[in-house]
Formats: C-alpha cells, sequence, structure tokens
C-alpha cells in the first residue's frame, strides 16, 4: 500500500480494521488490493474471531462451531438444501472469507456456507425435537446465516429468536 498517501501500521492494527478494509476493497471490485490485504493478515497472524453458536437442548448447553466437522454436520448440509429449495432463500456468497473465495470455486463456497456454526445448532434443534428453536451466537450473524434464518422460519413456519 506504499502508492497511498495514508500508511497503515500494521503492527497497530487490529483483525476488525483490516477486515473492513478488505471488504471495501473487494466491493469496489480491487482484487489486487484486496489480495494484499489478505496477504498482510496473513502475514500478521490475524483470524476472525471462531464463531460460537451455543444451544439447549434436553436441558444441556450444546456449542457448535463452523467447519466440516461435528455430529450434526449431515443434518446442517440436509437442512440448508431444504431451505435452499423450500424458501426464497439465496445463498450470500459475499460472506465468505476473501482468501476462499480466491481458491475455491461456487460450489466450495456453497459448501462453507453450509457448516456455520449457526446453521449447525439449528440442525441439532430441530433434529433434537426442541420446541423453542433458540441459538446464541457470540458474535454477530453474517448476511448469509441472517438470510438463511429468515428462509427457515418462513419455511418452517416458526419463529427463531
Amino acid at each position: 500500500m506504499e502508492d497511498q498517501p495514508w500508511q497503515l501500521d500494521a503492527a497497530e492494527l487490529e483483525y476488525p480494521t483490516l477486515r473492513t478494509v478488505l471488504e471495501a476493497c473487494r466491493i469496489a471490485g480491487d482484487v489486487e488490493r484486496a489480495i494484499r490485504v489478505q496477504a498482510l493478515i496473513d502475514g500478521l497472524g490475524l483470524a476472525a474471531k471462531k464463531v460460537v453458536a451455543t444451544i439447549t437442548v434436553g436441558g444441556e448447553l450444546s456449542a457448535h462451531s463452523a467447519g466440516p466437522h461435528g455430529r450434526v454436520l449431515a443434518d446442517a448440509r440436509a437442512l440448508w438444501a431444504r431451505v435452499l429449495e423450500g424458501s426464497d432463500y439465496t445463498p450470500q456468497t459475499h460472506a465468505v472469507p476473501f482468501g476462499l473465495t480466491e481458491r475455491s470455486g461456487e460450489e466450495g463456497q456453497f459448501r462453507s456456507l453450509q457448516v456455520h456454526a449457526e446453521k449447525k445448532a439449528l440442525a441439532e434443534l430441530l433434529g433434537a425435537g426442541e420446541e423453542r428453536l433458540e441459538i446464541k451466537v457470540d458474535v454477530k450473524m453474517c448476511a448469509d446465516c441472517h438470510c438463511f434464518f429468515k428462509g427457515a422460519s418462513s419455511l418452517l413456519r416458526r419463529r427463531i429468536p
């Protein structure tokens, strides 16, 4: 970023700030700068806070994190497909981290979206037949999960607080 009149002191920046710059580059279509910002994030060893979605199933606390692991993985993928087909949900691939969009196609991005912590938690609640579909997330829900939950709520005809 040496060609800019402003200088970023990477040592003083935290992940949320760099993520905002990265998203601004991405939205502006400036892929070259987005790649440079992503390289800076990677070089500093910065990462997003791991999302944890917690629910209560049968009186017991259960926690889920994003990724292709966990006991409800197949259920989460099946729920995603059901909501995609039966509602007005459209996957929000802009919610996929920039680094993943650079190294995977649309199918890979869809696979990533299917296993967000919130979706896995909802799949467990539904699989357990829980009456209350309450999910607590320790960070702000991404745009894709927000759209997914609207679609799921409509499809299931149930409120998801």
